[in-house]
């Protein structure tokens, strides 16, 4: 049970108590959230980055996580229950409300061979305004980081990618939007794994972000799973032995660190039509 200084600080300053709890173990996060109220609860989740606030709910009773849940909105929800394994949703799922839970349910539950069903929902993302020295921090936590990161805005929605590389040296105090590369093309989580084909080929890069039609980044395309996906439907569908070999003529060239040059246009996302 925190104090009553504590209790009074992460109510009034939910942006700096936000950041404090993230680099805090979740159990530890989680204790000190106990004696706020619904709002206040609310407030600091939602200022969470994803990937920390996600960890922290199984760390709460299901009923307080499921207030949390209702209390942020189906876009913010989604995302963070999209971040965890059947396993520690379940029982969160069990106490949410049924029109929230039923909505909740069939945002985990993707078309048979459309990209949300082949994309990785745990992976590193950062706000605009975080510095280096924030990030650096928050990578260190990860088991198994990505090369690279997504940067979001407020929203959570996409803003563009940052290379894990290009941090290394880096001034601590810089902004993390200063190293920030533009993500020309969005995947729908919805669209065709198909669609993912032209997005890899133009883009040149390991990891994609997948979105909904609004661009709230939900999920990451590895260009490994895409070539392990699409080979294995060109399998099921007798594709010539041509384009299986394409591909692993593909993927070796992007084994050996070859990049193609980022087109200069306005972000899209792809299919956003094929959403439902």
């Amino acid at each position: 049970m925190p104090s009553r200084f504590v209790e009074s600080y992460l109510s009034r300053y939910p942006l700096q108590a936000a950041e404090a709890l993230e680099q805090m173990e979740p159990d530890a996060a989680a204790e000190m959230l106990e004696g706020l109220d619904s709002d206040e609860l609310v407030a600091l989740i939602a200022a969470m980055l994803p990937q920390r606030a996600a960890e922290l709910l199984p760390e709460m009773e299901p009923a307080q996580a499921a207030a949390v849940l209702g209390g942020i909105g189906f876009v913010a929800a989604r995302r963070l229950i999209l971040r965890l394994d059947a396993v520690r949703r379940a029982p969160i799922l069990a106490a949410v409300a049924s029109p929230l839970r039923h909505g909740l349910e069939r945002a985990l539950a993707f078309p048979e061979g459309c990209v949300g069903r082949h994309m990785l929902t745990r992976f590193d993302c950062f706000r605009v305004r975080d510095s280096v020295r924030r990030v650096s921090a928050d990578l260190g936590r990860n088991e198994q980081p990505l090369p690279l990161c997504f940067v979001v805005d407020e929203a959570g929605q996409v803003a563009g990618r940052v290379r894990v590389t290009d941090l290394i040296g880096a001034d601590g105090t810089a902004s993390i939007a200063d190293f920030m590369k533009p993500c020309n093309d969005i995947l729908s989580a919805y669209a065709p794994l198909a669609a993912a084909r032209e997005a890899v080929l133009a883009e040149g890069v390991d990891y994609l972000p997948v979105g909904d039609r609004d661009r709230h980044l939900i999920g990451v395309l590895g260009q490994a799973d895409f070539l392990r996906a699409s080979a294995a439907a060109g399998a099921a569908a007798d594709v010539p032995e041509l384009i299986t070999l394409w591909l692993g003529v593909a993927s070796l060239f992007w084994q050996v660190g070859a990049r193609m040059l980022i087109r200069s246009k306005e972000p899209r996302v792809l299919h956003e039509a094929d959403e439902r």
